[in-house]
Formats: C-alpha cells, structure tokens, sequence
C-alpha cells in the first residue's frame, strides 16, 4: 500500500504597520535622535503631529511611509509505503518541505528616512524519513521498532538601511546615501541540523487484563 500527500501554501501581505503606544523614558518630545552627522532629528512626537497621531493604547492610526508586506510559500509532502512481509510489516515514511519567503517592515516607524529598510528572505527546506517493522499482534510479545532520520537547512538574509534622515542623493542619480553599517547593512544566516534515532517498544500479553509494556529512544 503506498499513500502520497501534498500541499501548497500561498501567503501575502501588505502595508502591514506598527503603531506607536507609547514613548521612552524623558517624555514625547526630547529630541534624542541623532544622526551620524551629529545633528539632532526631529523627535517622533512632533513628526507625527501634523497628522494628527497622539501615541497611546488606542492608537490604530501611523505616518511611517517605509514598504511593509510579507509573501510566504510552503510546499511538500510524504509519502507512506507499507510493506508485507509474511506476518511482519515494514513501514515506511517520507516527508520532504520547502519554505521561501521575505518580508519588509520599518525599523524606525516615523515619517521621516532614518532607518526604513528592514528587509529578510528565507528559504527553508527539510527530510525526514522513518522506518518502523511491526510484528505480527497474535502472540504473547509483539513489538515494534523503527530508525528515524531528520535534516533541515535554513539559509535567510536581511537587509537594513536608511538616510538616517539626510538627503538620500541616490534618488538624483548620485552614488552617495548613508546606510546602516559599513557592510551595507546586509547580513546573511546559515543554519543546518541532522538527528538521527533508533526506537522500539514491545508488549508483553502477561494476562486478558494486565500487559507489560517497555519502550526506548536513542
């Protein structure tokens, strides 16, 4: 007997924001913003408020103009095989999925270009395979036992970057823009797991009411 299962996942979103509740300590308006020049940048109180926006617990309302939004992809599936072996069963299962995805949300949260670019992709695959032998059910112990193999492997990047709330002069066709960090402000991930496992238990039929049962994982 042989079973496949599929599936697929769609994801998007956009303009997704986060509003301003509340302030640091030293009150709504100190201008505690600075930018590597030195100058000090408007503080967020008073940019927000030519539109109208009072931070508080309500507030549902934001100024931030950065690109937001998220699109997600997942895909896979498994396919389980059943062997028959005389009064013995061999089971086998394998599942295989892949994530990809990136998203985009503001660093800053205030009108002005201080630091709008927080920007992520992640791709995302795994495999996993088990193996289980069942014995047959009619004798005093039956029991089964399996091998379990697990991998996955994630690699994302993210971006961050902004004017810092200068003139970004690349929009005019020159090579200047202040960024985040001297590597661009990029960073890149890589993260890869494989387990392994060894399991088994078994039954042992002492009576009609009373059973013994036993089981490991290594």
């Amino acid at each position: 007997d042989i079973y496949v299962i599929g599936s697929y996942e769609h994801t998007r979103d956009t303009n997704n924001a986060a509003t301003i509740r509340s302030y640091g300590p030293g009150g709504a308006n100190v201008t505690g913003y600075y930018i590597p020049s030195g100058l000090p940048l408007i503080a967020p109180a008073w940019q927000y408020a030519p539109y109208g926006i009072v931070a508080g617990n309500g507030n549902e309302v934001t100024a931030d103009f950065s690109p937001s939004g998220n699109r997600y992809r997942v895909h896979g599936g498994s396919v389980e095989a059943t062997y028959r072996m005389g009064d013995y069963t061999l089971i086998s299962t394998t599942g295989y999925r892949v994530f990809d995805g990136n998203q985009s949300y503001s660093s800053d949260m205030i009108p002005a270009n201080y630091l709008d670019w927080n920007y992520e992709t992640e791709h995302a695959d795994q495999l996993s395979e088990e193996l289980r032998l069942v014995s047959p059910k009619d004798q005093f112990v039956d029991y089964v036992a399996g091998l379990y193999y697990f991998r996955t492997s994630i690699d994302a990047t993210q971006i961050q970057a902004g004017t810092f709330g200068l003139p970004n002069l690349r929009l005019f066709g020159l090579p200047y823009g202040p960024i985040y960090s001297p590597v661009g402000g990029q960073s890149r991930f890589h993260d890869g797991d494989e387990s392994y496992a060894a399991f088994g238990q078994a039954t042992a039929h002492l009576t009609d009411q009373f059973r013994f049962i036993l089981g490991a994982r290594y």
